[in-house]
């Protein structure tokens, strides 16, 4: 939740909302599992959202030095972008090292069941330290791999190809002699939703 130095009363809102009204300061609010402006995780499992809630430019790109994250950039590598399921849509913000698993950050239609989704399957979380070649430095290329604990996590990686069960991510809307991948294989955007990412990302089809 949203702290303040000064002294205040807290009044309980609905939907989770509390408004912190202080001395001499102007009333601020925030919601519960949400980061406040400028982005960081919030308290109870929050979540960075400085990039926007379904930002519609939201998409690969950057340099070896930044990665767009919605609408905003994370220096990489000491930042990462996370991108986080919520409620409202696909939330965008940049974390230092790792992102936080938000609680009850598990699919809702996992095998475990149950009506919060956070009984079992697999983590429905995005850290993406590159978004596809642009981000990586020469001799490496974007690899993103998933796993029940960490959910999608995309990093350069040596290499012409990526490790086994490694997808290599491209930029769909990149020219072919500039998305990516290897000769021969095309940037598409077909299932990339399984690994958490919109339609605005891409990953190199293996011929």
């Amino acid at each position: 939740m949203l702290t303040r130095s000064v002294a205040g009363v807290v009044l309980a809102g609905s939907l989770g909302v509390a408004l912190f009204v202080g001395c001499g300061g102007a009333a601020s609010s925030t919601i519960d599992g949400a980061g406040g402006d400028g982005g960081g995780s919030g308290s109870n499992g929050g979540v960075a959202t400085n990039g926007g809630v379904n930002p519609p430019d939201a998409g690969p790109g950057g340099t070896t030095t930044s990665i767009s994250c919605g609408n905003t950039t994370c220096a990489i590598p000491a930042e990462v972008c996370c991108i986080t399921p919520t409620a409202a849509g696909l939330a965008y913000g940049c974390e230092t090292g790792t992102c936080a698993i938000p609680d009850g950050g598990r699919n809702q239609s996992d095998d475990g069941g149950g009506q919060n989704g956070n009984q079992g399957g697999d983590v429905n979380l995005v850290t993406l330290s590159c978004s596809d070649q642009a981000n990586c430095p020469t001799g490496t290329i974007c690899c993103a791999t998933q796993s029940d604990t960490k959910g999608t996590v995309a990093a350069c990686q040596m290499g012409t190809q990526c490790s086994k069960d490694g997808i290599q991510l491209c930029d769909p809307a990149a020219p072919t002699a500039s998305n990516g991948c290897p000769a021969g294989q095309q940037c598409i955007s077909d299932n990339i939703r399984d690994l958490g990412l919109p339609a605005t990302f891409g990953r190199c089809k293996k011929p």
